[in-house]
């Protein structure tokens, strides 16, 4: 028997324990030198080196809703990050976007025999959701993938802590 085991966590995202990190990302079609990450992205950016980042960029342009994966980097603790593709053009995010993006990642996580992951809200930073609409959209997604699961995975939404 199959499981999707959910769990809604406060916290940081790069402090969970598990074996990939689903990293809200753009569609790939601004060049990285040109681009002043911020949020996830840019605390990514900071422990895992340029190797992740030049790995997604030969990736060349994704559609909202695609989940590619590549390597942690240096990042002590996960072994892959899975960059979905949650803004549009206009770098606004949207409900189905994002549902689409938790069904890329189960995809992804399914073809790499990974266990567990943690989620952020995604679009509820600069694609201008709220985190409840974000948090509704991961979760009809998953809801979806779950018959895409071989085998048990954990899944962490993480929401930052309340400050």
């Amino acid at each position: 028997m199959t499981s999707l085991r959910v769990r809604e966590v406060a916290g940081d995202l790069l402090e969970q324990p598990v074996e990939a990190l689903v990293n809200a990302w753009n569609r790939n079609f601004v060049p990285r030198r040109l681009l002043l990450t911020g949020g996830i992205s840019g605390q990514l950016k900071k422990v895992t080196g340029p190797e992740p980042w030049r790995d997604l960029a030969r990736m060349g342009v994704l559609q909202v809703g695609d989940a590619v994966v590549t390597s942690a980097g240096d990042m002590a603790g996960p072994t892959y990050l899975i960059h979905v593709v949650g803004l549009n053009a206009f770098w606004r995010a949207s409900a189905g976007g994002v549902e689409a993006c938790a069904r890329s990642a189960v995809q992804r996580v399914r073809e790499l025999g990974v266990a567990s992951i943690a989620v952020p809200l995604i679009g509820a930073g600069h694609g201008g959701l709220s985190p409840a609409t974000s948090r509704a959209s991961i979760l009809r997604g998953l809801e979806t993938a779950d018959g895409d699961v071989d085998g048990d995975l954990d899944v962490l939404i993480c929401a930052p802590a309340a400050s």
